[in-house]
Formats: structure tokens, C-alpha cells, sequence
């Protein structure tokens, strides 16, 4: 008796270590995407309040995650990025 609860406990903590490694790529893709809507909403007011005095910055992956995943930092680096190579 003692033996099949052991058995069934063993196979329960696999199976818990299982499904957290199987949603761990989701929960990653779910940060990047969150990450993407609000470095998205970052640049489009930055280029609104820059388009104040003819300053944007293009869309694209590579800015859209830098000002998601930095924040202002990443936009305020993207800017100076964007300075330099006028």
C-alpha cells in the first residue's frame, strides 16, 4: 500500500516538473509580446511629440523591442542612435 503511494506522489512530481517546463516557453512568448505593445505605444508618442520638431524614429523590430524591453532608457538610446547617424 505504502508502496503505491509513493508511486503515485513520484509520478504526480514528475508530471507538475513536466508541465512547468512545457509553459515555460509560453510564459516568455507572452513577456516578448507584452514587452512589443508597450514599445510600441512608447514610439508612437515619442514620434508624436517628436514629429513636434521633425525628430522620429522608424518602426521596426529591432526599435519596437529595444524601447519594449528598455523602456524610456531604450528610447532615449534609439534617439541618440537616430542623432548620430544624421
Amino acid at each position: 500500500m505504502t508502496d503505491t503511494i509513493w508511486t503515485i506522489l513520484i509520478v504526480l512530481a514528475v508530471l507538475a516538473l513536466l508541465v512547468g517546463v512545457l509553459l515555460r516557453p509560453f510564459q516568455i512568448v507572452k513577456s516578448v509580446a507584452v514587452k512589443s505593445v508597450v514599445g510600441i505605444a512608447l514610439l508612437f508618442l515619442f514620434d508624436y511629440v517628436g514629429g513636434l520638431v521633425s525628430f522620429s524614429l522608424p518602426f521596426n523590430v529591432v526599435t519596437v523591442l529595444t524601447a519594449g524591453y528598455l523602456g524610456v532608457p531604450g528610447i532615449l538610446f534609439l534617439s541618440y542612435l537616430q542623432y548620430l547617424a544624421r
